[in-house]
């Protein structure tokens, strides 16, 4: 029943849309990342050097 109501009104579907297009971004940038461990002094990553 929900689901029906989700479909009768198109403009209900732009949330879930648009959190699905940020989950495939998110996973996109992620795989193409490359990560390399770096210690940083706490307030050098605060920005309070």
């Amino acid at each position: 029943m929900w689901l029906r109501a989700y479909y009768a009104d198109p403009k209900r579907l732009d949330e879930p849309s648009a959190l699905a297009t940020e989950e495939n971004a998110v996973s996109w940038v992620l795989s193409k990342a490359k990560v390399t461990d770096k210690k940083v002094k706490f307030d050098d990553l605060m920005g309070n050097a």
